[in-house]
């Protein structure tokens, strides 16, 4: 699609004039919110602790640990999430 049939199709977007589209009719939509929600949910029920609004001061893959305010947390997998304006 053109910048010009992109910005027709969607109004509300701002899409920069160097950007092209792309429109597949058989493509869905993701609900993030209730996406995000599942995945928090599974990931306790496997047994993942979650950590919100801490800072991570360092990641040490060798050695399979992060720092997180202060005290080392170890674990055999970590996932790091950051929000949306994280420099």
């Amino acid at each position: 699609m053109t910048i010009k049939e992109v910005r027709e199709r969607w109004k509300a977007l701002c899409v920069p004039d160097n950007f092209t589209g792309y429109f597949n009719e058989d493509a869905g939509v993701l609900k993030v919110r209730e996406a995000l929600d599942g995945f928090r949910d599974l990931s306790i029920k496997k047994g993942a602790k979650l950590n919100y609004n801490t800072n991570v001061t360092h990641i040490n893959r060798e050695e399979g640990y992060v720092e997180v305010d202060k005290k080392r947390v170890y674990a055999k997998n970590i996932v790091i999430c950051c929000g949306a304006y994280t420099d």
